[in-house]
Protein backbone atom coordinates (compact mmCIF):
# COMPACT_ATOMS: atom_id res chain seq x y z
CA UNK A 1 0.00 0.00 0.00
CA UNK A 2 2.95 2.33 0.62
CA UNK A 3 3.85 2.02 -3.06
CA UNK A 4 0.31 2.93 -4.09
CA UNK A 5 0.29 5.97 -1.79
CA UNK A 6 3.62 7.12 -3.23
CA UNK A 7 2.27 6.91 -6.77
CA UNK A 8 -0.90 8.79 -5.82
CA UNK A 9 1.16 11.51 -4.16
CA UNK A 10 3.31 11.96 -7.27
CA UNK A 11 0.18 12.18 -9.42
CA UNK A 12 -1.39 14.86 -7.22
CA UNK A 13 1.87 16.82 -7.22
CA UNK A 14 2.00 16.97 -11.02
CA UNK A 15 -1.73 17.12 -11.69
CA UNK A 16 -2.19 20.91 -11.39
CA UNK A 17 0.41 21.72 -14.08
CA UNK A 18 -1.05 19.31 -16.62
CA UNK A 19 -4.65 20.24 -15.75
CA UNK A 20 -3.85 23.91 -16.37
CA UNK A 21 -2.27 23.04 -19.73
CA UNK A 22 -5.40 21.15 -20.77
CA UNK A 23 -7.65 24.04 -19.72
CA UNK A 24 -5.54 26.52 -21.68
CA UNK A 25 -5.81 24.29 -24.75
CA UNK A 26 -9.61 24.33 -24.46
CA UNK A 27 -10.18 20.91 -22.91
CA UNK A 28 -12.56 20.41 -19.98
CA UNK A 29 -11.49 16.86 -19.13
CA UNK A 30 -10.45 16.45 -15.49
CA UNK A 31 -7.43 14.26 -14.78
CA UNK A 32 -8.21 11.36 -12.42
CA UNK A 33 -5.86 8.88 -10.75
CA UNK A 34 -6.41 5.23 -11.67
CA UNK A 35 -4.56 2.44 -9.93
CA UNK A 36 -2.56 0.27 -12.30
CA UNK A 37 -3.49 -3.38 -12.53
CA UNK A 38 -1.17 -6.15 -11.46
CA UNK A 39 1.45 -7.25 -13.93
CA UNK A 40 3.09 -10.61 -14.35
CA UNK A 41 2.07 -14.06 -15.40
CA UNK A 42 -1.00 -15.76 -14.03
CA UNK A 43 -0.38 -18.56 -11.60
CA UNK A 44 -3.18 -20.56 -13.27
CA UNK A 45 -1.37 -20.79 -16.60
CA UNK A 46 -2.08 -24.16 -18.21
CA UNK A 47 0.87 -26.11 -19.54
CA UNK A 48 0.39 -27.59 -22.98
CA UNK A 49 0.28 -31.34 -22.85
CA UNK A 50 2.79 -33.25 -24.99
CA UNK A 51 0.95 -35.68 -27.25
CA UNK A 52 2.41 -38.85 -28.78
CA UNK A 53 0.68 -39.83 -32.01
CA UNK A 54 0.36 -43.40 -33.26
CA UNK A 55 -0.56 -43.58 -36.98
CA UNK A 56 -1.17 -47.17 -38.16
CA UNK A 57 -2.01 -47.60 -41.87
CA UNK A 58 -5.71 -48.06 -42.60
CA UNK A 59 -6.93 -51.05 -44.57
CA UNK A 60 -10.44 -52.41 -45.07
CA UNK A 61 -8.99 -55.92 -45.24
CA UNK A 62 -8.04 -55.78 -41.53
CA UNK A 63 -10.97 -56.82 -39.34
CA UNK A 64 -9.15 -56.27 -36.03
CA UNK A 65 -9.82 -53.02 -34.19
CA UNK A 66 -6.20 -51.84 -34.10
CA UNK A 67 -6.93 -48.77 -32.00
CA UNK A 68 -8.75 -50.69 -29.28
CA UNK A 69 -6.07 -53.39 -29.08
CA UNK A 70 -3.32 -50.75 -28.99
CA UNK A 71 -4.79 -48.92 -26.00
CA UNK A 72 -5.39 -52.24 -24.25
CA UNK A 73 -1.64 -52.85 -24.49
CA UNK A 74 -0.93 -49.37 -23.15
CA UNK A 75 -3.18 -49.96 -20.14
CA UNK A 76 -1.65 -53.40 -19.60
CA UNK A 77 2.01 -52.37 -19.69
CA UNK A 78 1.67 -48.90 -18.14
CA UNK A 79 -0.79 -49.22 -15.24
CA UNK A 80 -1.30 -46.27 -12.80
CA UNK A 81 1.45 -47.56 -10.47
CA UNK A 82 4.00 -47.77 -13.30
CA UNK A 83 6.74 -45.06 -13.16
CA UNK A 84 6.09 -44.18 -16.81
CA UNK A 85 2.30 -44.05 -16.53
CA UNK A 86 2.39 -40.23 -16.60
CA UNK A 87 4.05 -40.36 -20.02
CA UNK A 88 2.16 -43.25 -21.60
CA UNK A 89 -1.57 -43.12 -21.02
CA UNK A 90 -4.70 -42.44 -23.03
CA UNK A 91 -4.38 -38.68 -22.40
CA UNK A 92 -0.84 -38.44 -23.76
CA UNK A 93 -1.17 -40.97 -26.61
CA UNK A 94 -3.54 -40.35 -29.50
CA UNK A 95 -4.33 -42.58 -32.45
CA UNK A 96 -5.09 -41.57 -36.01
CA UNK A 97 -5.17 -43.87 -39.02
CA UNK A 98 -2.99 -42.99 -42.00
CA UNK A 99 -4.38 -43.70 -45.44
CA UNK A 100 -1.89 -45.22 -47.88
CA UNK A 101 -2.29 -44.83 -51.63
CA UNK A 102 -3.93 -47.79 -53.36
CA UNK A 103 -2.45 -49.88 -56.17
CA UNK A 104 -4.13 -47.77 -58.83
CA UNK A 105 -2.44 -44.65 -57.47
CA UNK A 106 0.93 -46.43 -57.28
CA UNK A 107 0.72 -47.57 -60.91
CA UNK A 108 -0.35 -44.13 -62.14
CA UNK A 109 2.47 -42.45 -60.25
CA UNK A 110 5.02 -44.89 -61.66
CA UNK A 111 3.76 -44.48 -65.22
CA UNK A 112 3.74 -40.70 -64.89
CA UNK A 113 7.40 -40.70 -63.81
CA UNK A 114 8.43 -42.91 -66.75
CA UNK A 115 6.47 -40.83 -69.28
CA UNK A 116 7.92 -37.60 -67.91
CA UNK A 117 11.45 -38.98 -68.25
CA UNK A 118 10.74 -39.99 -71.84
CA UNK A 119 9.31 -36.53 -72.60
CA UNK A 120 12.36 -34.85 -71.11
CA UNK A 121 14.68 -37.03 -73.21
CA UNK A 122 12.63 -36.27 -76.30
CA UNK A 123 12.82 -32.53 -75.65
CA UNK A 124 16.55 -32.83 -75.09
CA UNK A 125 16.94 -34.66 -78.38
CA UNK A 126 14.91 -32.01 -80.18
CA UNK A 127 17.46 -29.39 -79.14
CA UNK A 128 20.52 -30.30 -81.17
CA UNK A 129 22.60 -27.14 -80.76
CA UNK A 130 23.12 -24.48 -78.09
CA UNK A 131 25.96 -22.51 -79.64
CA UNK A 132 25.73 -18.77 -79.06
CA UNK A 133 26.56 -18.20 -82.72
CA UNK A 134 24.89 -21.04 -84.70
CA UNK A 135 27.07 -20.33 -87.74
CA UNK A 136 30.17 -21.28 -85.71
CA UNK A 137 28.89 -24.74 -84.71
CA UNK A 138 31.64 -27.28 -85.56
CA UNK A 139 29.18 -29.90 -86.85
CA UNK A 140 26.39 -27.96 -88.54
CA UNK A 141 24.11 -27.22 -85.56
CA UNK A 142 24.06 -30.80 -84.25
CA UNK A 143 26.72 -30.50 -81.54
CA UNK A 144 24.41 -31.76 -78.74
CA UNK A 145 23.96 -35.19 -80.29
CA UNK A 146 25.22 -38.02 -78.10
CA UNK A 147 26.49 -41.50 -78.88
CA UNK A 148 28.28 -40.45 -82.07
CA UNK A 149 31.35 -41.56 -84.02
CA UNK A 150 33.38 -38.64 -85.32
CA UNK A 151 36.46 -38.10 -87.44
CA UNK A 152 39.11 -35.38 -87.13
CA UNK A 153 41.52 -34.37 -89.87
CA UNK A 154 44.94 -33.22 -88.65
CA UNK A 155 46.83 -31.08 -91.13
CA UNK A 156 50.58 -30.60 -90.64
CA UNK A 157 52.52 -27.56 -91.72
CA UNK A 158 54.32 -29.64 -94.34
CA UNK A 159 51.06 -30.61 -96.02
CA UNK A 160 50.74 -34.12 -94.54
CA UNK A 161 47.24 -35.04 -93.27
CA UNK A 162 46.24 -37.59 -90.64
CA UNK A 163 42.80 -38.87 -89.75
CA UNK A 164 41.63 -39.45 -86.19
CA UNK A 165 38.46 -41.52 -85.61
CA UNK A 166 36.85 -41.75 -82.16
CA UNK A 167 33.45 -42.18 -80.51
CA UNK A 168 31.74 -40.72 -77.45
CA UNK A 169 28.70 -41.68 -75.39
CA UNK A 170 28.11 -38.09 -74.27
CA UNK A 171 27.40 -35.04 -76.39
CA UNK A 172 29.83 -34.23 -79.17
CA UNK A 173 30.16 -30.66 -77.92
CA UNK A 174 31.51 -31.78 -74.56
CA UNK A 175 34.11 -34.00 -76.26
CA UNK A 176 34.99 -31.26 -78.78
CA UNK A 177 35.61 -28.70 -76.03
CA UNK A 178 37.79 -31.24 -74.24
CA UNK A 179 39.89 -31.82 -77.33
CA UNK A 180 40.33 -28.11 -77.97
CA UNK A 181 41.47 -27.63 -74.39
CA UNK A 182 43.94 -30.51 -74.45
CA UNK A 183 45.62 -29.60 -77.76
CA UNK A 184 46.19 -25.99 -76.68
CA UNK A 185 47.07 -26.51 -73.00
CA UNK A 186 50.59 -25.70 -71.81
CA UNK A 187 50.80 -28.21 -68.96
CA UNK A 188 52.68 -31.38 -69.91
CA UNK A 189 50.82 -33.56 -67.41
CA UNK A 190 47.49 -33.00 -69.24
CA UNK A 191 48.78 -33.37 -72.79
CA UNK A 192 48.13 -37.13 -72.80
CA UNK A 193 44.58 -36.96 -71.43
CA UNK A 194 43.05 -37.97 -74.80
CA UNK A 195 44.31 -39.97 -77.79
CA UNK A 196 44.01 -36.90 -80.02
CA UNK A 197 46.12 -34.77 -77.69
CA UNK A 198 48.71 -37.57 -77.55
CA UNK A 199 48.88 -37.56 -81.34
CA UNK A 200 49.17 -33.78 -81.62
CA UNK A 201 51.82 -33.36 -78.93
CA UNK A 202 53.86 -36.31 -80.23
CA UNK A 203 54.53 -34.40 -83.43
CA UNK A 204 57.66 -32.27 -83.75
CA UNK A 205 57.09 -28.61 -83.03
CA UNK A 206 57.84 -27.71 -86.66
CA UNK A 207 54.90 -29.83 -87.88
CA UNK A 208 52.22 -28.51 -85.48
Amino acid sequence: SSGINAEYGEFEGAKEEYQAALKTAGYSKELMYEQRGRTGKSKNRKRQRKIIWYNPPFSKNVATNIGERFFELVRLHFPPQHPFHALFNKKTIKLSYSCMINMDGTVKSHNKAILKKAEDEEKQNERLCNCRIPENCPVGNTCLKSGVVYEALIKHSNGIEQKYVEMTGGSFKTRFNGHMHMVTIRHDKNRTATELSKLVWSLPRTLR
